[in-house]
């Protein structure tokens, strides 16, 4: 935990999927999407 909370790359990609699950409708519409997709 403390390598991941010290370490700044983890928190850059961290912020990176934030923004990418805002730009494709937020996490419900991951979690919709994940769903579908299992349900396959």
């Amino acid at each position: 935990v403390e390598m991941v909370l010290n370490n700044p790359s983890f928190k850059e990609v961290a912020l990176n999927l934030k923004k990418s699950f805002q730009k494709s409708g937020g996490y419900k519409e991951a979690v919709d999407e994940i769903f579908i997709f299992v349900g396959q």
